[in-house]
C-alpha cells in the first residue's frame, strides 16, 4: 500500500504543479479593463474554468480509488474513512445553512442574479473554508501531540 500511496502523491503534486502553472500562465485573462461579458464568452475563460474542475475530477476519482484499495486490504481504517466523510458532510451542511443566495455585484457595477447558483457556490466556498480551518487544526493537534510523545 506504501507504493501506490507515494504514487498517488506524486500523481497529487503533479496535478497540483499543473493547476498553479495553469493559473500563473494565464494572466491578465480577467483584469478590471476587461468587459466582464466579453471576458465570459472567451475561449480563455472557458478552459479556465474547465481544466481546474477536470483536474478536480481526476484528484476526487484517484483519491476515491486509494480509500478503496486501502479499506480493501485494511478494514481497520474505516473508523478513519467514516471520520473523514463525516466532516465533510458536516462542512457540507454548514455550507448549505450559512450560504447566501444573495444578488453578486461584480467589480464593474454587474449584477449577478442570486438564486439557487449562488448559494451552492457560497455553500461551497464556506465548505472549503470549513475543512481548511478544520484541516489545519487537526494538523496543529497532530504535530503538538507528536512533540509532546518524543
Amino acid at each position: 500500500m506504501k507504493g501506490i500511496g507515494n504514487i498517488l502523491l506524486m500523481v497529487f503534486f503533479a496535478l497540483a504543479i499543473i493547476g498553479l502553472f495553469w493559473v500563473v500562465l494565464t494572466p491578465g485573462a480577467a483584469s478590471s479593463e476587461t468587459d466582464v461579458s466579453a471576458w465570459m464568452n472567451n475561449a480563455v475563460t472557458t478552459y479556465m474554468v474547465i481544466v481546474p474542475l477536470i483536474l478536480l475530477g481526476i484528484t476526487v476519482l484517484v483519491f476515491a480509488f486509494y480509500k478503496i484499495l486501502d479499506l480493501v486490504k485494511h478494514p481497520s481504517h474505516m473508523r478513519e474513512a467514516i471520520y473523514v466523510f463525516g466532516a465533510i458532510v458536516v462542512a457540507g451542511l454548514i455550507g448549505l445553512v450559512a450560504g447566501s443566495s444573495d444578488p453578486v455585484a461584480y467589480g464593474s457595477g454587474e449584477v449577478f442574479a442570486g438564486g439557487f447558483q449562488s448559494r451552492m457556490i457560497s455553500a461551497g466556498l464556506i465548505a472549503a473554508g470549513v475543512l481548511l480551518i478544520v484541516g489545519l487544526a487537526f494538523l496543529i493537534w497532530d504535530t503538538v501531540r507528536g512533540f509532546i510523545k518524543s
